[in-house]
């Protein structure tokens, strides 16, 4: 049962590294949606911030809610925050995504196999997760 959760769990860590997220231009479309009051994007540092509000229904009371999709250099959503109301949070964030996946996986290899084992296992993984393995403090309690 838990090679099969593992299994299921390196398959979400893949899908997460390949998939890009929604685009800019697919945001972009959304301006023509009778809900969608504006569309902006800016670059800070190097990063793409694309934000879109809409007006939506929210306890029988219309209000604009602003989505803020944060692109890296390669296109990739890296975190998406919602404002409402002057009030922001996180919704998503990809580099935590990432950790709590592998924390999953970790942590279910501790349980079916060796310190060695595990540590063949990191070592087959792309340097970008090699490098956040090592310095996670779980992994560090595995060495």
């Amino acid at each position: 049962m838990e090679n099969l959760d593992i299994k299921k769990e390196i398959e979400g860590l893949i899908n997460l590294m390949l998939t890009n997220g929604v685009q800019p231009s697919d945001l972009a479309d959304n301006i023509f949606l009778n809900e969608y009051v504006s569309l902006k994007y800016e670059k800070i540092n190097g990063q793409v911030i694309g934000s879109v509000t809409f007006e939506e229904e929210i306890d029988l009371v219309k209000k604009n809610t602003t989505l803020h999709y944060f692109y890296d250099e390669n296109k990739q959503v890296v975190k998406i925050e919602e404002t409402i109301r002057n009030r922001r949070k996180i919704l998503w964030d990809r580099e935590k995504r990432e950790q709590e996946i592998i924390n999953n996986i970790i942590r279910l290899m501790k349980n079916c196999y060796s310190k060695k084992q595990i540590q063949k296992f990191i070592d087959t993984l792309p340097d970008k997760l090699k490098i956040k393995l090592k310095e996670h403090v779980e992994i560090k309690k595995i060495s």
